[in-house]
């Protein structure tokens, strides 16, 4: 299972591209190159809109039109992995949407494009208009409610039926600093907490201390 929220819902959804030559099999895309062209394409996601000081200080058609590049007609039932990516319907801001593989091949309604899902995942209030997703309604981000999705890609595993023990997580630019990943444990009361208590939200650190007292070293 790959989870992202906001932008790394595009690093998620990039690794669970099929290859169109080996569709069951092959991700399009390289982790190497999801990473270079995060980072040499990032002026297109924020196309600055002159009138921002009245409306959302970006436009999201760059955004779109990137995605649509990349991503095409792309829909969650076709990712290669289980797929999770949060985002907020604004009708409820305080409950959060999830676009999941899972769902998509069980129920057709829920069958998102990728280029819908990214759009949704990473509208940031302020900076981008809310997307609209047609009989679904406006999303948001979703780091508005879930910036470390580690405890969601726990609770959509345990949906899925995966026994507690066998699930591990690797957290990719979330939670605390380890400086000997194979032993999380041994620094989990020390360095961090003390020294960035007020660096990072109180949810990210609740979410992290939460996950290592639960998978121990089997969350890193």
């Amino acid at each position: 299972m790959i989870t992202g929220t906001s932008t790394s819902g595009i690093i998620a959804a990039g690794l669970s591209t099929p290859h169109h030559e080996y569709p069951d099999s092959t991700p399009k895309f390289l982790a190497l190159e999801l990473l270079d062209s995060y980072q040499d394409k990032t002026k297109k996601l924020f196309n600055i809109n002159i009138e921002w000081k009245s409306k959302a200080k970006y436009t999201n058609e760059d955004r779109s039109n990137l995605f649509k590049e990349y991503f095409g007609q792309i829909k969650l039932s076709h990712a290669l992995t289980e797929l999770v990516i949060p985002a907020i319907n604004e009708a409820n801001s305080q409950s959060v949407y999830l676009f999941t593989r899972n769902d998509a091949r069980n129920d057709e309604l829920k069958n998102d494009t990728f280029v819908n899902t990214l759009m949704a995942a990473t509208s940031i209030p302020t900076f981008s208009s809310p997307y609209e997703i047609k009989h679904k309604g406006l999303f948001l981000d979703g780091g508005m409610q879930i910036n470390n999705p580690a405890m969601t890609s726990f609770s959509e595993a345990i949906r899925y039926k995966v026994a507690s023990e066998k699930i591990f997580i690797l957290s990719l630019g979330t939670g605390s600093y380890i400086p000997n990943p194979s032993n999380p444990v041994l620094y989990r009361d020390q360095l961090f907490w003390p020294s960035n208590q007020f660096n990072i939200l109180y949810d990210e650190n609740e979410i992290d201390r939460q996950m290592y007292a639960m998978l121990e070293n089997k969350y890193q």
